[in-house]
């Protein structure tokens, strides 16, 4: 039987299906909210597409609002991940693949500010790196995913 490897990201991204943020009585307002809100993804769909023994996914970040306590609660200003043409989603997309694949992420930052992505690599021994990605500039990791297990 095949291992599994999975990363799942507690990051968020995407277009389809965003919705417009309204204050809510008794919430802090944030100097500057986000006008996107990010939905809740269940983690039971793999992001990007398989081709030929390869997962290709193509990440943005964005400044979206998350509301933990769903719609009616308070909205939190945070950076998140989501596949392009997506809708946001907190946590964000799961990368999940056949042990032996190669794994081909495209990060795209359209923050205003540098983004550090740490993990986007094989689980093998040695140490896990982290890259800065400046704003408005995109990253491309590429790995095969050897140790199983979730990550």
């Amino acid at each position: 039987m095949p291992h599994i490897f999975l990363v799942a990201y507690a990051l968020s991204g995407g277009l389809t299906g965003l919705r417009a943020q309204r204050p809510v009585p008794g919430c802090p307002q944030l100097p500057a909210a986000p006008k996107l809100s990010a939905l809740a993804n269940d983690n039971r769909s793999r992001a990007g597409t398989v081709r030929s023994g390869v997962l290709n996914v193509r990440l943005e970040t964005r400044a979206v609002a998350s509301r933990p306590d769903g719609p009616p609660g308070c909205a939190l200003s945070v950076a998140a991940f989501g596949e392009e043409g997506k809708a946001t989603q907190i946590p964000g997309p799961l990368i999940r693949v056949l042990s032996g694949t190669t794994v081909n992420v495209s990060v795209r930052n359209t923050l205003a500010t540098a983004l550090w992505v740490r993990g986007l690599q094989d689980r093998g021994p040695g140490v896990l790196d982290s890259t800065e990605i400046a704003a408005g500039a995109s990253h491309n990791f590429r790995f095969v995913a050897t140790v199983p297990g979730a990550w």
